[in-house]
Order: C-alpha cells, then sequence, then structure tokens
C-alpha cells in the first residue's frame, strides 16, 4: 500500500516520531485501511518540501484536539493525521463512512472550511494526492508561493495568511507568510469563533473539493 504516492512524493524531512498509539490503532484501523502502514512508514515525514507532512504518532491526538478547539463543530468526528503546507488538516471523518471506511476531511484554518474529499485514506494517498494535487495540496498556488521567493515550511511551521479570508484576507501570495501552525490556528480558531458565533456543530460543510484536471 502507498506505493504510488511514495513513487511521486519525496521525502525530503523526517521529524522523531514515537511508537503509534496502540488503542489509537486499534479504534481507527478497521475504519481507515492502511493506518498503522502509514504511521509506521511516513509518521513525522515531510514531503516534496513541506508541500505535504505526516503528522508524528505522537502529535495525532494533539493535533485532533487542537483543530477541534479552533472548530467546534469538528467536535467528536476527526482524526488528524496530515497537514500541508497552508497549515490545512487532513483528517479521518468519523460522521462520514462509506462502505466501511472513513471518508477524509479537510479542515482549513484561513477561512474555516471543512471541505468533504470523497476519499478513503487508502485513495486519498494513491489517487487524490497524485492526480488533484492543485486542488488537494494546494500544489499551484505553494509553486507560485515558492517561485516568489517563499520560503518552505519546516517542522512545526505552515505558510498561513496574514489576514485569515473569512476576515477580508486576499486568497494572493502577498498576503502568505511563514508563522508557527499551532500559533496559526490558535488565531484562526478565535477570529473564526469571534465572526461566527453562532456557527452550525451539527454537519459539515457540503463544499467538496473540486477535481482538477492538473495534477500540479
Amino acid at each position: 500500500m502507498f506505493e504510488t504516492f511514495s513513487a511521486n512524493y519525496r521525502e525530503t524531512s523526517r521529524a522523531d516520531s514515537s511508537t503509534p498509539n496502540p488503542l489509537l490503532l486499534a479504534a481507527v484501523e478497521s475504519h481507515a485501511l492502511g493506518f498503522g502502514e502509514l504511521m509506521a512508514r511516513f509518521a513525522g515525514v515531510s514531503f516534496n518540501e513541506g508541500l505535504y507532512r505526516i503528522h508524528p504518532a505522537q502529535d495525532v491526538l494533539e493535533w485532533t484536539a487542537i483543530v477541534e478547539e479552533a472548530f467546534p463543530l469538528c467536535h467528536g468526528r476527526t482524526v488528524c493525521f496530515a497537514s500541508d503546507w497552508l497549515g490545512r488538516q487532513f483528517a479521518l471523518d468519523k460522521a462520514r463512512v462509506e462502505d466501511g471506511q472513513m471518508q477524509i476531511l479537510l479542515v482549513v484554518p484561513g477561512t474555516g472550511d471543512r471541505l468533504q474529499i470523497p476519499a478513503t485514506l487508502e485513495s486519498l494517498h494513491e489517487h487524490e494526492l497524485i492526480e488533484h494535487a492543485g486542488d488537494a495540496v494546494a500544489g499551484e498556488l505553494y509553486r507560485v508561493y515558492r517561485e516568489a521567493g517563499g520560503e518552505p515550511p519546516a517542522p512545526g511551521q505552515c505558510v498561513g495568511y496574514e489576514v485569515p479570508l473569512f476576515a477580508g484576507g486576499e486568497d494572493v501570495v502577498d498576503n502568505l507568510g511563514l508563522i508557527d501552525m499551532k500559533a496559526y490556528w490558535k488565531k484562526c480558531g478565535q477570529a473564526f469563533q469571534a465572526a461566527n458565533p453562532a456557527a452550525d456543530d451539527a454537519a459539515a460543510d457540503d463544499a467538496a473539493v473540486e477535481e482538477s484536471e492538473d495534477a500540479n
């Protein structure tokens, strides 16, 4: 499993990762086939100069808690296992299970969106991240950002919006900058909750990641 992914995503750094939590593995694996293998092979790995990063095993529950605190509408429904360069969190979605497999939820700090990706853990890595990288990990925007002189995010960092889009910021490279990822999530969560005091926490947005003709 994950052979197509590993052939297309190049490891550029690896953070220390502990042994995956056995209770978490037991709870997740049957509804997310390959989760144990993903953690065993790639936990803590940053790919393609920070474009996509798998969380260290010991950080999975911490990031799940961070996301749920920032956006309470996610409470109790996610297991966050990875992020992209923009700090967006890839999560297993307990509320969307098809053929026994949890689907993927992409939680976006700069907009407050929860984007439903119609994919399992395996098909996310073997299909979506390869064929639709422009959408799944904002690959084209990352290329533009790097060509404009932007530095790749180090472990623990992301490239965040200086002014979040839901606060009137523009979706342009000039509104992007390196920031500690946890600090960015706290900042965005507080701003989102202040701007949306009556946010509905009953169901995820119907928005889905739009499939692109171009992989990059």
